[in-house]
């Protein structure tokens, strides 16, 4: 029995000594700032109240930058110089030579130039002499020169096939003619029969026969339309339109592949003429047989 009296002494005795030392935690907690001081610190910085903090104070001597530039600006007096006026200067008469007396000075200058040449030339001929070489060496490479010769070659090839009567001499012709006097063969006709025979529009407004179906190669022969008042150029715009009386195939004569232009010529007329219905004429309008025909393709190779 005295045990558990002991026990509960013991027991009051601790939760006094407890409750004084919280009491007096809290006790220093809430006097702490007064023993401090007036410095109050957070995480280790000090905070000063909003109202204890001191102001920066403004010096009436630090004045605006702007503000003193323009005060010293107008405090300084304004400098004008006075204005001068000059007058042009003219030369006299006197003072310069006249423009006739300069032109004479010029020309004699040129001449006394011009016979220092001469002299010069005369005395020293060496110095003439480069020029005679490069007209040799000139003349010569034009002599000796593959690279011209293969260039002067395709330009002529060129220009043939852009213009076939641009070097020709002659040109065997060959008229494709239907029968009947008031025959006429339509423009739609002829695209059709140039487009089975391989003809390619081109350069004069005509069609024209190349090495190749394609339009490449070498020029072979061309092609132009005949009506009542001549010779008629074709116009793609309106040859569906037109009406022509026949058909003209020529050979531009000379010509590096004139043998063989004037044979597939011949060929494609008499298909052209069969398929039409049509004669053979010479430019004369007169008939071609083959013994014609013949003494036409002689004079292509003799030519």
């Amino acid at each position: 029995m005295q045990t558990d009296v002991i026990w509960i002494i013991l027991a009051l005795l601790a939760l006094v000594v407890g409750a004084f030392v919280v009491l007096r935690h809290f006790t220093s907690r809430g006097s702490a700032p007064a023993e401090q001081g007036d410095t109050q610190f957070k995480d280790g910085l000090p905070i000063t109240p909003r109202d204890e903090r001191e102001l920066p104070q403004t010096s009436q001597d630090d004045e605006d930058a702007l503000s003193s530039m323009a005060a010293v600006a107008a405090s300084s007096p304004v400098v004008t110089s006075p204005t001068v006026a000059t007058s042009p200067v003219m030369n006299t008469p006197a003072d310069t030579p006249s423009t006739s007396a300069a032109l004479e000075n010029a020309a004699d200058d040129l001449a006394v130039s011009d016979n220092a040449i001469d002299a010069q030339s005369q005395a020293n001929p060496s110095d003439v002499e480069p020029s005679a070489q490069m007209q040799a060496l000139d003349a010569q490479f034009e002599q000796n020169s593959p690279v011209l010769d293969r260039h002067l070659s395709a330009q002529q090839d060129f220009e043939q096939k852009n213009d076939p009567l641009l070097n020709a001499e002659t040109t065997i012709t060959i008229v494709i003619q239907p029968r009947g006097n008031f025959a006429s063969l339509s423009g739609q006709k002829v695209l059709e029969l140039v487009r089975a025979y391989g003809l390619k529009y081109g350069a004069m407004s005509m069609f024209h026969r190349y090495a190749y179906e394609d339009g490449s190669g070498d020029l072979w022969f061309s092609m132009l339309g005949l009506d009542y008042d001549g010779v008629r150029e074709f116009d793609l715009n309106t040859i569906t339109s037109n009406h022509f009386t026949g058909v003209i195939l020529f050979l531009p004569l000379p010509n590096p592949h004139a043998q063989r232009g004037f044979d597939s010529m011949v060929e494609v007329a008499k298909m052209m003429a069969d398929e039409l219905d049509a004669d053979l004429l010479d430019e004369n309008h007169s008939p071609l047989d083959d013994v014609e025909l013949a003494k036409l393709r002689a004079q292509v190779i003799n030519y």
